[in-house]
């Protein structure tokens, strides 16, 4: 039976998630419009299963059908119009990303590579056409396994099936709590940590199945507006900074069962989402969903990221036409089973297979195609097999075998360093973002400064950086250690106070044998790989520079420092408007490119931020 409410109750979902993309702060919280999906998803196919099994009609082969029918046609029209986009306003590394997403998408796999590429929060993850798949990975991985769990365990009946759904539930929704404080990446875009939300759906097709809902209007009124008040809650409320998905997310997922089950069609609930236009939203919500993200991401690479109030709002407009044209003559057709049989509609899913796989590995493969080389570089090296080579041929490594065993490495080689030979006055002590500091400041001082690079975050309690420590309050010799860190992805991740209690721990632990502490704050991030610098396209800005508010909250983490800084008397060095002027940071300055990556100096960016750390610091009075 047709239930116009879910569909009023996907507008409720779609809508905050496109204005979350297009970066309306006021819907900070938008995100939980996918979760909202998840559950909507989850009672719609477990009551198409139960009730089919219920009769012995169910077929996995219809199931599948169906669900090609439903998924593959505008989703592959979506990324059909997106490849010329790509291939003309993509630089190398973007585009060579974009064929890498292609075919995972192709597979429904998306959402393990954007994991694999770092966070959805991430500044990049606003420049990536397909990154909005890994929700429709995650549900097409649930629609492979469920089915099958259901015929299997149809046999053994409901109470067996609930039993074993509940412990599977209880199980994904304690993984996803630790998952979101311990590998928070992971725990946002993986099925085993999302899987208790398409549960949630699955009980609530369970519950109305086999139970009457009370008809008495007060009750359902009440329960079903508090469950529309608890998802607005959420989507007003939660931010990039809730710990998500976890047991906070049951808010708004809850939010959704109550509204299921309990929005009857007399309540102020069933009206609201059964009025015309919510239902008109509803219907082409998953074409919205679809088209949303390429066409803001676009827009985002021609415009240098750079998105005013004014054309977010017409991009989004433009997103409701298309995505109504998409529904009409994409969506409905494809449904139709009489006007596409079985047959067309599998062959039509092999040829997408073959097609954007084959595309995907084109755009991996010639992804230097409609680019030159940028006349602005005269100078500056990028890759890390170039920095290193250079830091083995510059540099010795470390003498002091404890610290040289803990040590990263790369190409076979520890990354471990000192200066000079003989024993270390001054230690770098940090991660990643600390090393690549060791170049400048090298060149720089008298003494002999040492940089071992250990894996994992740069504070007391990691079990490597804890034999670090011990190295270093039992070394006599050093008197000073210089202390940095990727600062914005620590704040990201841990949020404001643990990074205060975790850096406040690390200094207590490194003051204690009397050295001096400097702390050197952060160098800006970028969304782009700097091998893209070194190209231009005729259709696009320069894809080097970001804008001044789009490096001011990776500055977030500053008040952390500057809170301990100031309480200790501890000196802080802050290096980063060596790139940023009052409209945008860059990483290229006077013709030579700083960075290697997208958050690392090279040779000549070290030797850049280095000397300026050396000259405004007590360093240079050693």
């Amino acid at each position: 039976m047709y239930r116009p409410e879910i569909d009023g109750l996907r507008a409720l979902a779609v809508l905050p998630v496109l204005l979350f993309h297009a970066g309306f702060q006021f819907f900070q919280g938008g995100f939980v419009g996918v979760d909202i999906f998840f559950v909507i998803s989850g009672y719609l196919i477990a009551n198409i299963i139960i009730n089919e099994l219920s009769i012995e009609r169910f077929s996995l082969l219809t199931f599948y059908e169906r669900r090609a029918r439903r998924i593959l046609p505008a989703l592959f029209c979506v990324m059909f119009f997106s490849i010329p986009f790509a291939w003309l306003w993509l630089v190398p590394f973007n585009l060579n990303n974009f064929g890498q997403s292609l075919i995972s998408v192709t597979f429904f796999l998306s959402n393990v590579l954007f994991w694999w590429e770092g966070g959805y929060f991430d500044t990049s993850a606003e420049l990536k056409p397909l990154l909005h798949t890994w929700s429709l990975a995650i549900e097409e991985q649930f629609y492979v396994l469920f089915p099958i769990f259901l015929i299997v365990f149809w046999r053994f009946g409901k109470s067996k099936i609930i039993i074993t759904l509940s412990f599977v539930f209880l199980g994904s929704l304690l993984f996803a709590e630790w998952g979101s404080r311990n590998m928070p990446s992971a725990s946002f875009y993986l099925l085993p940590m999302r899987g208790w939300e398409l549960l949630l759906g699955v009980f609530t097709a369970f519950y109305l199945k086999y139970n009457i809902v009370p008809q008495q209007s007060y009750i359902n009124n009440f329960l079903s507006l508090f469950g529309v008040a608890i998802i607005f809650f959420a989507i007003l409320f939660f931010n990039e900074t809730t710990p998500f998905p976890s047991l906070i997310s049951l808010l708004p997922t809850l939010g959704v069962v109550l509204i299921i089950v309990f929005a009857t069609k007399d309540t102020l609930t069933n009206k609201f989402l059964s009025s015309k236009p919510l239902v008109s939203i509803g219907l082409i919500s998953y074409s919205l969903y679809l088209w949303h993200q390429p066409i803001l991401v676009f827009a985002r690479h021609q415009l240098n990221d750079e998105l005013s109030l004014l054309l977010k709002i017409i991009l989004l407009i433009s997103v409701f036409p298309l995505s109504f044209l998409t529904w009409k003559y994409i969506e409905k057709p494809f449904r139709d089973k009489e006007l596409i049989s079985r047959r067309k509609i599998f062959v039509f899913s092999l040829s997408g297979l073959l097609f954007f796989t084959g595309m995907g590995l084109m755009a991996m493969k010639f992804n230097e195609a409609f680019t030159k080389v940028n006349p602005q570089i005269l100078n500056g090296t990028v890759g890390q097999e170039d920095f290193f080579s250079a830091m083995n041929q510059n540099f010795l490594k470390c003498e002091e075998k404890s610290i040289l065993a803990i040590s990263e490495i790369f190409d076979s080689q520890p990354r471990c360093y000192q200066s000079l030979a003989g024993k270390p006055k001054v230690a770098l002590f940090g991660d990643s973002h600390a090393e690549h500091l060791f170049v400048g400041l090298a060149n720089n001082l008298k003494g002999n400064l040492v940089s071992p690079n250990i894996s994992g975050d740069a504070f007391k309690g990691e079990e490597k950086f804890d034999d670090y420590i011990d190295y270093l309050k039992n070394n006599n010799d050093i008197d000073t250690i210089i202390y940095s860190a990727f600062w914005a992805y620590r704040y990201k991740d841990l949020g404001p106070e643990m990074l205060y209690m975790k850096v406040e721990e690390t200094i207590d632990e490194l003051e204690s044998s009397g050295k001096k502490i400097i702390i050197i704050t952060d160098i800006p991030y970028f969304h782009i790989d700097a091998s893209n610098c070194f190209y231009i396209k005729e259709s696009i800005p320069n894809v080097c520079s970001i804008g001044v508010e789009k490096f001011t909250p990776q500055l977030k983490y500053l008040d952390v420092l500057k809170k301990i800084s100031n309480k200790r008397n501890i000196e802080i060095v802050n290096p980063s408007n060596l790139f940023c002027n009052e409209s945008q940071c860059r990483m290229i300055i006077d013709g030579t490119i700083m960075y290697r990556d997208k958050n690392h100096l090279n040779f000549e960016g070290s030797n850049f931020v280095g000397k300026y750390i050396f000259q405004n610091s007590s360093l240079k009075n050693r």
